[in-house]
């Protein structure tokens, strides 16, 4: 038997019409939702990749300039550009973008790098997918980055050791070191710093500092002009170790400074009062004038009672191995930056500002 249908009321029609509309409508919405999940979340992870490339574009220029300084291009041995974008295409997934000349300001210290997005086609634009049934068919991403480099006059030191400015080798950098002793107590052929036969610094001192925090061991120190009282610190008493110092020489302590590079204190004069200079200081008040920091790479040492590195220490000499270096300290112990490098081997900071 055939079943009968029931034909619909014209207001059925129109509900059903409406329907279709609200469909069609609903599905626009749809596509509109997943282009957002989807090519939304695409932009974002690429403006990451290329915020991250940036990023890392921007401390390597910056660092290269700190090392180079007297190039006003900051471009010696690589070109910035060429730099910028290796390190940009580094740090993306697809290891593609575009990179525009960095903005290297050498009074200021600083470095702008901006990334943009290039897909693996060529395109500089990024394709999207759902959005473009909306017509969007592409979209431009990019990000910038700025770190500045600079030379800190105040900083923190782990190891309380004083050098004397006559001792950096200029020549010497981790491509081509040059290793050298520096001396803190005689018993051999004078070096730079020799003032007497012992070969001391000054007669009866030493090149230890005196440890004035925050740790035990540490060194806080300001370098300038010597009329300024904040840059002169006073030396330690005897040749041993300054108490608490015995991590830094201890085999499997995390402080060990064997084979490592640590920031020193270089020193230009003496004082007996300071501001006062006074070059023919002795006993055990004097005081040391900060001129700069470097860089030390340690490959040895022989002081009182602790012994590492190679044997290349004559008689009764003590003292540290080891080389200059250009060295990017930590950012959060160096402070009161200049862009005058005033020698290589200085010890140099680099950090991202935004």
């Amino acid at each position: 038997m055939r079943r009968m249908r029931r034909l619909l009321t014209d207001r059925e029609e129109r509900e059903r019409g409406a329907i279709a509309v609200m469909v069609a409508i609903l599905a626009l919405v749809l596509i509109g939702v997943g282009a957002i999940a989807v090519d939304v979340g695409r932009i974002y992870s690429k403006r990451g990749e290329l915020q991250n490339g940036a990023d890392a574009a921007a401390l390597a220029v910056a660092d290269n300039c700190a090392r180079y300084a007297s190039s006003t291009g900051c471009s010696t041995g690589v070109s910035t550009t060429s730099l910028a974008l290796q390190y940009a295409k580094d740090n993306s997934l697809t290891s593609t973008a575009n990179v525009s000349d960095p903005i290297i300001d050498t009074v200021a210290g600083t470095v702008t790098v901006t990334a943009t997005v290039k897909e693996p086609s060529g395109s500089n634009s990024l394709s999207l997918t759902l959005a473009n049934a909306l017509g969007f068919s592409s979209a431009q991403v990019g990000a910038t980055a700025t770190a500045s480099w600079g030379y800190p006059t105040k900083g923190q030191s782990i190891l309380p050791l004083a050098m004397e400015a006559c001792e950096l080798n200029v020549n010497s950098s981790s491509a081509t070191p040059i290793p050298q002793k520096v001396i803190t107590q005689g018993g051999g052929g004078a070096d730079c710093n020799g003032t007497n036969p012992s070969n001391q610094n000054f007669p009866g001192g030493f090149a230890w500092l005196s440890p004035t925090g925050p740790g035990p061991c540490q060194v806080t120190a300001t370098a300038g002009p010597e009329s300024v009282l904040s840059t002169w610190i006073q030396t330690s008493n005897g040749a041993s170790l300054p108490n608490g110092c015995g991590s830094l020489f201890t085999a499997g302590d995390p402080n060990y400074v064997l084979g490592q590079t640590v920031a020193v204190p270089v020193y230009d004069d003496l004082s007996s009062s300071p501001p006062v200079s006074n070059p023919n200081a002795n006993g055990n008040n004097t005081w040391y004038h900060i001129a700069k920091w470097a860089g030390f790479h340690v490959l040895g040492w022989n002081f009182p009672g602790s012994t590492a590195g190679p044997a290349v220490w004559n008689k009764s000499e003590k003292g540290i191995y080891g080389y200059f270096v250009g060295f990017s300290a930590d950012p959060s112990l160096f402070s009161n930056f200049t862009t005058d490098p005033n020698g290589k081997g200085d010890l140099y900071v680099v950090k991202l500002l935004k």
